[in-house]
């Protein structure tokens, strides 16, 4: 009888157990549906707080990296609208804004809680000066882009003159890896000298060391010109500093042809206005 007592003591308390646990079982529906609608409620009050309250708003625009005329310019072009909710605020179409003034070569938008908008330019840097027949001096940088016109050429900026009346920024690409070849592979007195560079009509570049042309042509394998106009320069008859004028036989100057070294085909390179060899004497 013990143990029949001990049994049906023991069986009531598992079913005991057992109609807790279908109870707990039954109750987590209800706890997930309560924890669901409490993380959407407070979403939803997020989602309310910052993107249409009056609590996060628009007070301040920040713009970092550049000087004072380009910062306004910045600011003036970013438009960002003041009151508006911070979330709201595109970042994407302040920057195309912004990148719209040439000047600027890359743009970062942020937003600095509670309520400033932070933008960070990069503004671009003059390469080449540019000159137009009928235009102002402009500006290009070392991706070929013409972003401002000038009243006079920056110090250690080079100056190419371009006869077409219009340019891709590749022509000018172009002219800045052959003023660079140049300066890499020339002696330092020579490239200083470096300087008249021109595109002409038909898009082929033409430069000038001291009082020497260089037909260069078209922008294409520049190392290999320099390294040929390099090597040509080593002829004592052929240098940068060659006199423009000579006296004849008869004691009256003469200006001197001009020497002209033609590198369009590197492979074979042509020298125009050496002077002519001396004669023999007669015995």
């Amino acid at each position: 009888m013990l143990w029949q007592r001990r049994r049906r003591g023991a069986l009531g308390g598992a079913h005991e157990r057992f109609q807790e646990r279908i109870a707990q079982v039954r109750a987590r529906p209800w706890k997930v549906t309560a924890v669901v609608a409490g993380f959407l409620a407070v979403l939803a009050m997020t989602v309310w707080l910052l993107g249409f309250s009056t609590a996060f708003v628009v007070e301040e625009v920040e713009v970092t990296g550049a000087g004072k005329t380009l910062r306004e310019d910045v600011e003036a072009a970013a438009a960002v609208p003041m009151g508006e909710p911070m979330a709201r605020v595109s970042t994407a179409g302040v920057a195309e804004r912004v990148l719209q003034n040439l000047r600027v070569a890359e743009v970062n938008v942020g937003r600095s809680w509670p309520s400033t908008v932070t933008i960070e330019v990069t503004p671009r840097k003059p390469a080449l000066a540019v000159s137009q027949p009928g235009q102002d001096l402009q500006l290009a940088d070392a991706t070929g882009v013409v972003y401002r016109t000038v009243s006079s050429r920056p110090d250690g900026v080079p100056r190419v003159t371009v006869r077409q009346e219009e340019t891709e920024p590749e022509q000018l690409v172009g002219v800045l890896d052959a003023h660079a070849a140049l300066q890499d592979v020339l002696p330092r007195g020579a490239a200083r000298q470096v300087g008249r560079l021109e595109v002409t009509r038909t898009g082929d570049l033409q430069l000038s060391i001291g009082n020497l042309d260089v037909v260069w042509g078209d922008p294409e394998r520049h190392q290999l010109k320099a390294t040929v106009v390099r090597a040509l320069l080593r002829n004592e008859h052929i240098g940068p500093n060659r006199a423009e004028t000579e006296t004849d036989q008869w004691g009256v100057e003469q200006p001197v042809e001009p020497m002209v070294i033609d590198v369009r085909d590197p492979e074979t390179p042509t020298v125009t206005g050496l002077p002519a060899a001396p004669e023999d004497e007669e015995s």
